[in-house]
Formats: structure tokens, C-alpha cells, sequence
């Protein structure tokens, strides 16, 4: 049964209630300002916090109104967990039918965040196996070490997307040389194979790290980057280098779209080229990438995304890109 019977816990008790409506009210009707990468795993990461602090409230209301589990600490621990796990799969669960995005990667965040909060609240919890160890090392100790390994393993992501966010600003007007880790967040495929390998011996005189396309068989296999620097303004050219080790000519599409494109064919910009056999320099006026778009121009102050595709692919066709830049 509850305890409900001194004010202070009293006074808990709707703190913890107001924490749990409160996480409930943020998932339920916090807008993003923007839907960049960025912004949706902020997005995602600030579940591991909601569901800790959830965690919190659902643990300090066992521990202070439960009275049939004033003394078994380990199993008010337990059942807070088992509580806000259940919660979030409810959320995400509702989301399915209700507006929202529901994602099995979100309930990963909140079980994260549940397990480190309630791990770090459990490492300083002197009722909680107090003395007790594992291999000569205090269990609280192993308990504080695990629960700061989730915590970063749960931030990671979010760290590893900003670093990608500065390595674009840092390298632009390179827009993709396939050199760095750090750019691979912002690289996007559908039925194509991408990796990043030495030049081919092929390729004379070009040396490093390039990207391998290899188009699957598929409608429309597409490589994208996303989320490119967005500022194109002060340069007048889109450059970039494919080689093709195919012994026919090769057939591919190049779309470029800014943040206002409806996704239509007229409202973006759209080029057809045909690869040769060896090293292809394309070469792309700004100027016509501007005017692409039927009835308006492409903001240059906007650009979000930059696509090759081929059309009906029967058979796996190779290519290796590299440099693409503006001049």
C-alpha cells in the first residue's frame, strides 16, 4: 500500500507525478525547429534524459510511498525500470496511430537512459548492496563504471553527427572526397554499396582515398549527400570526378535540391550524363543549377541535397567518385 500520510511526501509525490506528465507533455508536443539530421538526433538523444528523469520520479515514488517495498532496495530499482521500459514502449507503441515517429531506436534511448540514471543513482545508494563486490571491486564501483559507459554510449551518436557537421564546415568547398570518417553521417544510399578505398590502378595520376559506388540491381539506385554546406553563393562551379571501370558507357542522373523543393521533377535541378569508359570530369555552371527550378530560382543559400542515381539496373555497375567541390 501507499503511504500517503507525511506532507513531505506528499510534496515527492506530485514532483514526481508533474516529472512524469512533464516527460509525457515534451514527447507528445515538442516541435522540432528544423527536421535536419542534427535536430532529430538532438531529438533523439534528449530521450535518454526524459526517460532518466522518468526513471528518478517512478524510483522515488516506490521508495517513498510503497510501503511493502520500504526495505527490498534492490527490487524498487527493478521495478522502476521495468516501469519506464514499459512506458516508453507504450509511447512508441501509440505513436504508430497518433502523430509522432515511431522508431525501436527511440526505445533504445529511453531503456539507455533509464539504466544509466538508475545506475548512477543506484552507485551512491548506501542501502543498496552496501560492501557488497565482484572480483575484489565494490559493486558500486562496477555499477558507476557501467552506467557512465551507457550514458556515453547513448550520446555517442550525437557527438559523432556534430563532428560530422564540423568537418563540413571545415573542408568546404570540398563537398565530398571521401577521405574522412566524419563525412560518412551525411552520406545517404539506396541500393547502392558505398565505401571508401585507395584509388584504383586504373585511375592514373589520382591518388588517396575515393568513394566505390556499386549500383545493385534495382529501380533508381541513388547515392545522396545530405545536407551539404548550404551556402553555394561566391562560387560559380559544381565539379567532381567519376571514373568508370565499366566497359560500356554508363548512364546516370544528377539532382540537386534546396530546401524549398516540393520533390517535383520542375522544381529542382536535373542533368543526365553519360559516363564514358575511364576518368569523366563533370562540370556544372551554378548559374544553371540557380535557374533550374520552373517558376522560381534554387536558393544557393539553401542547398540540401545533392544526388546521383542511375535508372533500371539489371546488373551491379561500378564507379568511383571523388572531388566534389565548387570553384
Amino acid at each position: 500500500m501507499f503511504d500517503m500520510l507525511k506532507p513531505k511526501k506528499i510534496i515527492r509525490l506530485f514532483f514526481s507525478i508533474a516529472v512524469i506528465i512533464g516527460v509525457f507533455l515534451i514527447i507528445a508536443k515538442l516541435k522540432l525547429p528544423s527536421h535536419t539530421y542534427l535536430w532529430r538526433e538532438i531529438h533523439n538523444t534528449g530521450h535518454t534524459f526524459l526517460f532518466g528523469a522518468f526513471a528518478l520520479a517512478v524510483l522515488t515514488m516506490i521508495r517513498q510511498h510503497w510501503t511493502a517495498m520500504e526495505n527490498r532496495p534492490l527490487r524498487q530499482y527493478v521495478l522502476a525500470l521495468i516501469i519506464t521500459v514499459s512506458s516508453g514502449a507504450v509511447v512508441e507503441l501509440a505513436q504508430i496511430y497518433l502523430p509522432g515517429d515511431s522508431d525501436l531506436y527511440d526505445l533504445t534511448r529511453d531503456i539507455a537512459g533509464a539504466v544509466a540514471v538508475l545506475g548512477l543513482r543506484g552507485a551512491i545508494d548506501s542501502r543498496l548492496a552496501p560492501g557488497a563486490k565482484f572480483a575484489g571491486v565494490k559493486l558500486r564501483k562496477l555499477l558507476l563504471g557501467f552506467s557512465i559507459v551507457v550514458l556515453l554510449g547513448a550520446l555517442a551518436p550525437l557527438a559523432f553527427l556534430a563532428g560530422s557537421y564540423i568537418h563540413r564546415n571545415h573542408t568546404f568547398p570540398i563537398i565530398a572526397d571521401f577521405e574522412s570518417i566524419w563525412s560518412r553521417p551525411l552520406l545517404k544510399t539506396r541500393k547502392v554499396s558505398l565505401a571508401s578505398v585507395p584509388t584504383p590502378p586504373a585511375w592514373a595520376n589520382h591518388s588517396g582515398k575515393v568513394g566505390r559506388l556499386t549500383f545493385l540491381p534495382a529501380k533508381y539506385p541513388t547515392f545522396s549527400i545530405e545536407e551539404p554546406y548550404p551556402d553555394w553563393n561566391g562560387f560559380s562551379l559544381l565539379s567532381m570526378l567519376i571514373f568508370s571501370p565499366e566497359t560500356e558507357i554508363i548512364t546516370v542522373g544528377l539532382r540537386i535540391e534546396d530546401y524549398r523543393t516540393d520533390n517535383s521533377y520542375e522544381d529542382r535541378f536535373n542533368l543526365t550524363v553519360d559516363l564514358k569508359s575511364g576518368l569523366n570530369e563533370i562540370a556544372v555552371p551554378l548559374e544553371k543549377i540557380r535557374t533550374a527550378p520552373k517558376g522560381r530560382q534554387m536558393d544557393m543559400k539553401a542547398i540540401n541535397s545533392i544526388h546521383i542515381y542511375a535508372g533500371v539496373i539489371r546488373n551491379p555497375v561500378t564507379l568511383f567518385l571523388d572531388d566534389i567541390r565548387l570553384k
